[in-house]
C-alpha cells in the first residue's frame, strides 16, 4: 500500500515541473525580453511563480495556445496597453511603441531605455520638449504727442525704442503709420536678445490741422505679431509774413554838376509769402526830407517772391558833399525799417578853359593849326580855378592836313584813361600839354 502511493507522488510532481519554472523561450517573444528575462512576466524574476500584471495581460489575451505551447502574439494590440497603468503604454516601455517589432528582428529602440511594463513605479522619462527660442518685443511708449508746435511745411521728430526681452531675435519686418504726414526711419529692424533699437518719427505735415494716426510695428513675436503706437499732432498754418530785403547799403553818385541829375536804381525784394508794403524817405543831416534825393515811386506794393525798382534822382544844389539817409520802412515784422546810404558831391566850373594850338608866345586862342606830314603838334591847355575836375577828353578832329579844337570837353569821375591834371598845392587846375605826331597813315579821331 505505502509503494503504490509513492508512485502516485511522483507522477503528480512530473506533472507540476513545467509549470514550476518561467518559459525561456517566451523571452523573445517580446521586443527587449531579454533586458528583463522571465521578470517580464512572472513576480520572481527567476519564473515559475505567479504571474505579474503584465504577465497575465499576456497569459488572458495575446496567447496563441493555453498552456506551455502558447507563444506570445507581439503587436499593435498588446504594444498598445498601459498593463500597470503608470501612463506609459507596453510597448513604450519595451521600446517598441508602435508593435511593429517582430520575432527574429533586431531588438528596437534604446535597450537602456528599456522600463518595466509590470511596475508602475518604473516608466519611460518623458523628455520635455525644448523650448523655443522665442522673442518678446516691448515699446518703449505707447503713444508720441507732437502736440500743436509744428506748422505745415516745417518738420518735428520724436524717437523710441524697440526692445527685445525675448531668447531669440526680434525681426520687425515693417513700421507703418496711417497718416503719411508722418515718416518712420528705420521701417525694418531686427534686435538681438536683451537689446533695443532707436526708432525715429518724423511729423512733417503739408496740411493744416489734427494728424491723429496709428503707427504698427509688425514682428516674429509669435505673441504679439503686431503692436501699436498711437501719434497725435496738431499742424499749425504756415503764417503770412512779408521780407523786405535791399539789395544795396549804399548808393554813391560820385561828381555831378550843378543844376544837372544823376540817375541811380535801387531794387527791393519781398522774399516772404504775404504782400510787402513799402515806404521810402530821402533824409538829410538833419533828418528832414532832402530835396537833393528824389524818389520815385516813394511807397511800393509788392507781390511775395517778387521785386520792384526804385529811382534815386541825385540833383545837386552846392559843391559840397552830400551824405544823406534813404529810409526804408515796411510791414515786414522783423525788419520793420532800414537804411541805404546816398552820397554824392555837387560841383560848378568857377574858372576858364582855353586851348593854344601853337605853343608861342602871344597867340593863346589859336583853335586850328596846319600841320605836315611828320610833324609834332603840341597842344596847350589851360585851366583855372576849376574846382572837382579830377581829368577830361578832348574832342579833335583832323583831316589830315589840320588839327581843329571842337570846344567840348567830357568830364570823367575817375581820372584813367585821359591824362591827369595837375594841380598846385591850393587844388588849382595848372595846365595840360599833349604831343600828338601826324602821319598820312593815321586814322581819323
Amino acid at each position: 500500500m505505502t509503494r503504490t502511493i509513492k508512485i502516485v507522488l511522483c507522477t503528480l510532481l512530473l506533472a507540476y515541473v513545467p509549470e514550476a519554472f518561467g518559459r525561456p523561450k517566451r523571452v523573445d517573444h517580446i521586443p527587449n525580453g531579454n533586458v528583463n528575462g522571465c521578470a517580464n512576466c512572472h513576480t520572481d524574476p527567476n519564473g515559475g511563480s505567479s504571474r505579474n500584471i503584465f504577465g497575465q495581460v499576456i497569459e488572458n489575451n495575446f496567447l496563441t495556445a493555453s498552456g506551455i505551447d502558447g507563444d506570445v502574439q507581439w503587436g499593435p494590440a498588446l504594444a498598445g496597453q498601459d498593463a500597470d497603468s503608470d501612463g506609459a503604454t507596453n510597448g513604450a516601455e519595451l521600446q517598441d511603441p508602435t508593435g511593429s517589432w517582430s520575432r527574429g528582428q533586431s531588438q528596437p529602440g534604446d535597450a537602456s531605455l528599456v522600463t518595466k511594463p509590470w511596475d508602475a513605479n518604473s516608466k519611460p522619462q518623458v523628455q520635455q520638449p525644448s523650448q523655443p527660442q522665442n522673442p518678446n518685443i516691448t515699446l518703449s511708449v505707447t503713444s508720441l504727442n507732437f502736440a500743436n508746435v509744428v506748422k505745415v511745411g516745417s518738420r518735428g521728430e520724436q524717437s523710441f525704442k524697440i526692445n527685445n526681452t525675448g531668447q531669440g531675435d526680434l525681426v520687425v519686418s515693417a513700421i507703418t503709420v496711417s497718416d503719411s504726414a508722418y515718416i518712420v526711419a528705420p521701417s525694418q529692424v531686427t534686435v538681438a536678445p536683451d537689446s533695443s533699437a532707436g526708432i525715429g518719427v518724423s511729423f512733417a505735415p503739408q496740411t493744416e490741422g489734427d494728424h491723429n494716426a496709428q503707427l504698427t510695428v509688425s514682428s516674429n513675436d509669435p505673441d504679439q505679431p503686431e503692436i501699436t503706437v498711437q501719434l497725435r499732432a496738431t499742424a499749425q498754418p504756415v503764417p503770412q509774413i512779408p521780407r523786405l530785403q535791399v539789395v544795396l547799403s549804399t548808393l554813391d553818385f560820385g561828381l555831378v554838376r550843378l543844376d544837372s541829375t544823376r540817375f541811380q536804381t535801387l531794387w527791393i525784394q519781398n522774399s516772404g509769402n504775404s504782400s510787402l508794403s513799402v515806404t521810402l524817405t530821402a533824409l538829410d543831416t538833419l533828418s528832414t526830407p532832402s530835396p537833393n534825393f528824389v524818389l520815385t515811386p516813394d511807397s511800393l506794393s509788392i507781390a511775395p517772391d517778387d521785386s520792384a525798382m526804385v529811382q534815386v534822382a541825385f540833383s545837386p544844389t552846392d559843391t559840397v558833399a552830400y551824405v544823406h539817409t534813404l529810409t526804408v520802412r515796411s510791414n515786414d515784422p522783423d525788419l520793420p525799417e532800414t537804411t541805404v546810404d546816398l552820397r554824392g558831391t555837387g560841383f560848378e566850373f568857377q574858372g576858364r578853359l582855353t586851348i593854344d594850338l601853337n605853343p608861342a608866345s602871344g597867340n593863346q586862342g589859336i583853335s586850328r593849326i596846319e600841320t605836315a606830314p611828320g610833324d609834332t603838334t603840341t597842344l596847350e591847355i589851360f585851366l583855372n580855378i576849376v574846382p572837382f575836375l579830377p581829368a577830361f577828353n578832348l574832342q579833335i578832329e583832323w583831316d589830315g592836313r589840320g588839327l581843329t579844337f571842337l570846344g567840348t570837353a567830357t568830364l570823367l569821375t575817375s581820372p584813367s584813361d585821359p591824362p591827369i591834371l595837375s594841380r598846385d598845392t591850393t587844388g588849382t587846375v595848372v595846365g595840360l600839354k599833349i604831343s600828338i605826331p601826324t602821319r598820312e597813315t593815321a586814322e581819323r579821331d
